[in-house]
């Protein structure tokens, strides 16, 4: 879920791209790759996990009023445990949020072309 104050990015073709990232969240659960971490993926190696890092699965993405929103479950990993605590712990000042990490190419009009879902994360807001 998101919070009430997010906006969605404001491309041309923003709800081509949700849809197109869909898509690929979609392909990733059927390969059972629907991993995700606490804090950021490598960049530099983003299919390559290691699996202590991993604290959650993502599923049942869903396009909601061109918001995309996920379901979580928290694995009963080192990381999960992590996340698990933060969640159990948080209180109403404290704002997390899943971050999806990917990369494209952005033309001079806004619109994002070649777009690749890299990983998806959960992170902490300072």
């Amino acid at each position: 879920m998101t919070e009430d104050g997010s906006i969605l990015f404001n491309a041309t073709n923003s709800v081509e791209l949700i849809q197109n990232i869909k898509s690929q969240i979609d392909e990733l659960i059927d390969k059972k790759s629907n991993l995700g971490v606490v804090g950021f993926n490598n960049f530099n190696n983003p299919s390559t996990y290691n699996l202590s890092d991993v604290a959650f699965q993502y599923y049942n993405p869903r396009i909601v009023e061109n918001k995309l929103y996920l379901d979580l479950k928290i694995l009963d990993t080192p990381k999960g445990k992590f996340m698990g605590g933060l969640v159990s712990e948080s209180d109403s000042s404290n704002l997390y949020r899943v971050v999806l990490t990917g990369v494209g190419l952005t033309k001079e009009n806004g619109v994002i072309d070649d777009y690749s879902l890299v990983s998806v994360n959960f992170v902490t807001e300072p």
